[in-house]
């Protein structure tokens, strides 16, 4: 019930289930989960300080249950939430932390990109490249493992070329994601490619394509919407939808 509450944007509502879950919870594993749910809905809520205490101690029950995988996440969350405080040398702190702990070379590459953002903005650029360079290397040793045919990672990898201004091997990404999407018959897989690209297309300067891309974008998730039957998924595709649209609108202003 939580996570609809979370989603329909009624945190007030997911904070009070979570706390009565947290009264019941009968074990570590479970407490933990319990925890980890609650920091992200006081991350949500804006209450970063409150978040930081709620993944700390999923953090620490994560390393009482020797859970690798979990200290990870909380880890990288932890960062996350540094960042949003503007405290970039702890987020980095947290984030090389997560870096030493995580095991998959896909993991390595979303921390070593999120790395190279703080140095962005700490106007480090240099070590940002060395970083993005990085989540490259891990990026191509994941290939040749055969770990990069899923659409979103295709997406979340343009990306990292696209803030490299490498915008060929970004499109290449992009658009690979895209007709996977499309063989899958992945509609919402289809609307984040045509974002990607719309994102692209503007970074580009080139807003014709851009708009033509958010349009696309703006057709699937409306044509997505059309098809759910469930009401809090709905109202979570049409909010996607009012996204784009607000892409759209923020270009033909920029005109």
């Amino acid at each position: 019930m939580a996570g609809v509450y979370r989603k329909t944007g009624k945190l007030d509502l997911a904070y009070e289930t979570m706390k009565k879950a947290e009264k019941i919870a009968h074990s570590k594993q479970d407490l933990m989960n319990v925890y980890r749910e609650i920091a992200g809905i006081l991350r949500d809520m804006g209450k970063l300080d409150d978040a930081l205490t709620y993944y700390n101690k999923t953090l620490n029950l994560a390393r009482d249950l020797k859970d690798s995988l979990t200290q990870v996440f909380m880890l990288r969350d932890i960062a996350d939430v540094y960042v949003r405080k503007g405290e970039l040398d702890k987020a980095l702190n947290y984030y090389n932390e997560a870096l030493n702990l995580e095991t998959f070379e896909i993991g390595k590459a979303v921390i070593c990109s999120n790395i190279a953002d703080i140095y962005d903005k700490k106007g480090d650029h240099q070590k940002s490249i060395e970083y993005r360079q990085k989540a490259i290397g891990y990026i191509q040793q994941a290939a040749k493992e055969g770990y990069l045919d899923e659409v979103y990672e295709k997406i979340y990898i343009g990306g990292i070329y696209q803030g490299m201004k490498d915008y060929k091997t970004a499109e290449k990404y992009f658009l690979e994601a895209l007709n996977r999407a499309k063989k899958n018959e992945d509609k919402e897989g289809e609307a984040n490619a045509y974002i990607a690209l719309g994102d692209l297309y503007k970074d580009m300067g080139d807003k014709k394509r851009a708009k033509e891309y958010y349009q696309r974008a703006y057709k699937a998730f409306k044509a997505l919407e059309s098809l759910e039957t469930g009401n809090n998924r709905r109202i979570q595709i049409s909010n996607e939808a009012d996204e784009v649209l607000k892409k759209i609108k923020e270009l033909d202003k920029s005109k």
